[in-house]
C-alpha cells in the first residue's frame, strides 16, 4: 500500500509538470493547434495540425518564457528556416531544412553569442567551406567538404589566431601534415 502512494504522489508529480489543452484551437482532431504550459502557466509548445500532420511554425519554449526552438514543418516533414536558442537568448544554431533534410547554409553559436561553425548541407550532405570557431570567436579551422567528405587544404589556428597546421585531405583521409 505504500508503494502505490508514492507512485501515485510521485505521477502527480510527474505528470503535474505541464497543462495539456488537449482539444486545442480549431475545427477539429485533425486541423487545430495543440499548446502545452508549464505548470506556471508559461506556454510550453505550440503546434499546428493540418490533416492530423504538422504544418507550420512549431514552436517551444523554456520554461523561464525564451523561445527555445522554432521549426518550420509541410506535411509533417522539416521544411524552411529552422532556429534553436540558448535558455540566456543568444541564437544557438539556424538552418535551413528541405524535405526533412537540413539543406543550405548552418550557422551554431556558443552559449557566449560567438560563432562556433557555418557550414553548407546540400541535401544532408556536408558540401562547400566550413568554417569552425574557438569560443573567443576566432577562427579555429578552415576547409572544404565535398560529398560529406573532408577534401583538399585545411588550415588550423590555435585561440589566438596563429596557424598552426595546415591537413592536405582526400576523401576524409590525411595525405600530408605541414605544421607552420
Amino acid at each position: 500500500m505504500f508503494k502505490r502512494l508514492l507512485f501515485a504522489i510521485g505521477s502527480c508529480i510527474v505528470f503535474s509538470s505541464c497543462i495539456y489543452e488537449a482539444e486545442g484551437e480549431g475545427e477539429d482532431e485533425m486541423n487545430r493547434t495543440i499548446t502545452e504550459h508549464y505548470s506556471n502557466g508559461q506556454k510550453k509548445y505550440s503546434v499546428s495540425l493540418k490533416d492530423g500532420m504538422k504544418n507550420g511554425e512549431e514552436v517551444s519554449w523554456f520554461e523561464t518564457g525564451g523561445v527555445k526552438e522554432k521549426l518550420s514543418f509541410v506535411n509533417d516533414t522539416l521544411n524552411g528556416t529552422c532556429t534553436w536558442w540558448w535558455k540566456n537568448g543568444f541564437v544557438k544554431q539556424e538552418s535551413m531544412w528541405r524535405n526533412g533534410q537540413e539543406h543550405g547554409k548552418v550557422k551554431c553559436w556558443y552559449e557566449n553569442g560567438s560563432p562556433e561553425q557555418e557550414y553548407t548541407v546540400i541535401d544532408g550532405v556536408m558540401s562547400d567551406t566550413a568554417r569552425f570557431y574557438h569560443d573567443n570567436g576566432n577562427l579555429a579551422s578552415i576547409g572544404v567538404w565535398e560529398n560529406g567528405k573532408k577534401e583538399g587544404e585545411w588550415a588550423y589556428f590555435d585561440s589566438s589566431g596563429v596557424h598552426y597546421k595546415t591537413l592536405i585531405i582526400a576523401q576524409d583521409s590525411v595525405v600530408k601534415e605541414i605544421l607552420h
